[in-house]
């Protein structure tokens, strides 16, 4: 599988978390997605990423922050992507007709 990947930029750095391929995300899937990500009001930094992998979850930190307030804000990352992915895999199975 693909579990996570990372990226370090000046001052920040980036984790991304794998939700699924694209054939299980088609366009409709990935607005709902992308509308709930939106939506939340306490959900930032976040992006969907589409490569030719799939999608990926990106979340976005800056260095400057402690250590446990990084650590506070990656566990939320976890519990999105694990959400999110539940949201994919309920919405394939209602359109898809294995429901």
């Amino acid at each position: 599988g693909h579990p996570a990947r990372g990226e370090i930029f000046s001052e920040a750095f980036s984790i991304s978390l794998f939700l699924n391929d694209l054939e299980s995300l088609p366009k409709p899937c990935l607005a709902y997605v992308t509308l709930l990500l939106a939506a939340h009001p306490d959900v930032h930094d976040y992006a969907i990423q589409l490569t030719a992998d799939g999608g990926w979850l990106n979340g976005y930190y800056t260095t400057s922050s402690s250590s446990e307030l990084i650590a506070i804000e990656i566990e939320k990352h976890l519990a999105l992507a694990c959400i999110l992915k539940n949201v994919i895999r309920n919405h394939h199975k209602l359109y898809s007709g294995g429901v």
